[in-house]
């Protein structure tokens, strides 16, 4: 057998071996190289979700610390910071109360109203302690988030029927955010609704209000044609008229 071309099939060979080698190591260092890079990029995002928790606790324990030294503008600056983080719920809660607070304090009933119902939709059972209840700065604005949660979380019945009851009394202002809120709820029945909607009118023909009057008797017949007022209730002249013309434009069509 010639020695050439078994020489040149061995260096061949060989060749193949060590390319084939070549490449087995090159893929290896690839894989680990990509491993080690996600490997790192999850411990600097582990590392960065650990800072945000810490950052948001202590600019909430940083807000309230301003605040009890009535600095209340640092307070602010520092509550606003916590609740655009990731807090857990008791501490999202303690922050838009303190907020509720100092805007209070500062003579801005609309912000503390609005920082009160971001606790109260947070958490619906949302009280103050006995140490904060009855603090003439902001229990009007604490009373009526709270009421506005009531409203929300009420069933329709228990709201009709409250709102009737603030009718019966003539509390006109209570009544009818009590039955406003109860006709938006699709759990109350139909007829139900539609007296709550007569009493929208009679309470809004009182109150010189024709025109959400007439809107609240529209209502009614849109949900029951046949729609009619009581004898004792029919002859009134302050929403007799409104109630007629209503009805004469549903009797047309």
């Amino acid at each position: 057998m010639p020695v050439q071309p078994l020489l040149y099939n061995t260096i061949l060979s060989n060749r193949c071996i060590m390319t084939k080698l070549f490449f087995s190591a090159v893929l290896m260092l690839l894989f680990f190289g990509c491993a080690t890079k996600e490997a790192a990029k999850t411990t600097r995002d582990e590392k960065t979700k650990n800072t945000k928790k810490i950052n948001a606790d202590d600019a909430l324990k940083n807000g309230i610390e301003a605040y009890k030294v009535r600095d209340y503008e640092k307070a602010k600056s520092s509550l606003h910071k916590a609740t655009q983080q990731k807090l857990s719920k008791s501490n999202l809660v303690s922050a838009h109360k303190h907020l509720a607070f100092i805007y209070s304090i500062q003579g801005n009933a609309d912000e503390a109203y609005k920082e009160f119902s971001k606790a109260f939709k947070l958490d619906k059972k949302f009280k103050l302690d006995k140490s904060e209840a009855g603090h003439p700065a902001w229990t009007p604005s604490f009373q009526w988030a709270q009421k506005e949660s009531a409203l929300i979380n009420a069933k329709g019945s228990e709201l009709f029927d409250e709102g009737k009851d603030y009718y019966s009394k003539r509390d006109n202002t209570n009544a009818i955010r009590s039955l406003e809120a109860a006709v938006s709820k699709e759990d109350l029945k139909t007829s139900r609704k539609v007296e709550a909607y007569k009493l929208l009118a009679f309470i809004y023909a009182v109150d010189r209000n024709p025109a959400q009057a007439k809107l609240a008797f529209k209502k009614a017949f849109g949900l029951d044609n046949s729609f009619q007022l009581d004898k004792s209730e029919y002859g009134n002249p302050v929403w007799t008229p409104l109630y007629d013309e209503v009805k004469k434009q549903f009797q047309k069509k």
